[in-house]
């Protein structure tokens, strides 16, 4: 019998949380009676079928700068997340005879309380684990609820089992499941240009300081101007007019900068690269900039963060730097651009990606992460 589930998720105020779950609602509708979406911005998933009901409790977070002064806004926040979780506690007990499983997904750090009443309720629990080692004060104090979290948990699903070592995981080893809730769309993103036939080098992503896109830049001024060079950097975020003026003051008119784009359309600038760079400082999961690129064909030059050393390994299937500083990203940019047989990099890396990141594969994997069965030996 196909389980009735539930995902609850954090009303997020920016739109890529709402991608990945309009992802996740593509590879378990087949595999599930019914399934609940309750959040409190469902516009914003774009996956519609008759099995797939949203429940909306119409509650939103802003963003702490979008309202002053900035103390109110943190005092704003924190009880919003509170009234979050009771408002999804609620709906979780009126369809409690219509739920067999919760799955909590972008919904860390913020679902203590609808997991408490999910077990409550008898309900079986599930985290998918998008996040790495907290690095910033705020993530570790936050993070010490997660001792709480994982014991209440009946099953734990990584993005990537890198996340396994870096949260210290391995006491729970009894209810790791198998790695899930990712796939790319191949219809979408396909390589379509060979390598030989690309000119750029690129930074697709947030503008942030934990991206490092002004370490990026700094690495492009020691690279030598006479090899001639390209460079396309994607992206929007706080550090958007810091990147403008960083282009514009540094002379880089080998640089062209574009806001973020449609993800419709990213396949196409990413058949222009014949190399990504992400000289993220910021442990995270399994960035999905990564999964895209290697579906089309492009060399991804990366830090050893998170769940990217689960993909790309360092002159197998892509290229790994030491750290995020500017000499050292111009180093490897260098050596990645310089490789001898690029054209292997890249068909290594579409055989790991063909392997797990499919449609096809993710449904086979989110099937024994429903049933909460653990990891299999080999992985």
């Amino acid at each position: 019998m196909k389980p009735k589930i539930a995902i609850i998720s954090f009303p997020w105020h920016s739109n890529g949380p709402y991608t990945f779950i309009s992802d996740v609602l593509k590879i378990v509708n087949e595999l599930c009676e019914t399934i609940y979406v309750i959040n409190g911005n469902t516009k914003k998933i774009s996956f519609e079928s008759d099995n797939v009901l949203l429940k909306d409790i119409k509650i939103e977070m802003h963003l702490l700068n979008d309202v002053q002064p900035k103390f109110y806004s943190a005092i704003l926040w924190i009880i919003k997340c509170l009234i979050v979780q009771i408002k999804q506690s609620i709906m979780l007990i009126k369809l409690r005879d219509e739920i067999d499983v919760a799955i909590f997904y972008m919904a860390y750090p913020y679902y203590l309380i609808p997991l408490l009443v999910s077990k409550i309720l008898k309900m079986r629990t599930i985290e998918v684990l998008t996040r790495s080692k907290p690095n910033f004060l705020s993530a570790r104090a936050l993070g010490l609820q997660d001792k709480i979290l994982f014991n209440l948990l009946d099953c734990i699903s990584p993005e990537s089992f890198s996340i396994i070592t870096d949260l210290n995981l391995e006491k729970y080893s009894d209810k790791i499941s198998e790695e899930g809730a990712r796939f790319i769309d191949t219809a979408k993103f396909y390589r379509f240009k060979d390598i030989g036939e690309r000119d750029k080098i690129g930074f697709i992503g947030r503008l942030s300081y934990e991206k490092g896109v002004l370490e990026f830049l700094d690495a492009i001024k020691l690279l030598n101007p006479h090899e001639k060079l390209k460079f396309l950097v994607i992206g929007d975020g706080k550090l958007k007019n810091d990147v403008k003026l960083k282009i514009h003051e540094d002379n880089l008119d080998n640089v062209e900068f574009m806001e973020w784009v449609p993800n419709e359309n990213l396949h196409y600038y990413l058949n222009q690269l014949k190399l990504i760079v992400l000289p993220t400082k910021h442990a995270e999961g399994l960035p999905t900039i990564i999964l895209e690129s290697i579906a089309c064909g492009t060399p991804v030059l990366s830090t050893c963060m998170g769940g990217i050393p689960d993909i790309i390994k360092n002159c197998e299937t892509g290229f790994i730097m030491e750290n995020n500083s500017a000499e050292d990203i111009a180093k490897n940019i260098k050596k990645a651009i310089n490789y001898p047989d690029l054209e292997e990099i890249t068909n290594n890396a579409l055989s790991v990606f063909k392997s797990k990141y499919t449609l096809n594969n993710a449904k086979k994997r989110w099937k024994n992460i429903l049933m909460c069965k653990k990891k299999p030996k080999n992985q």
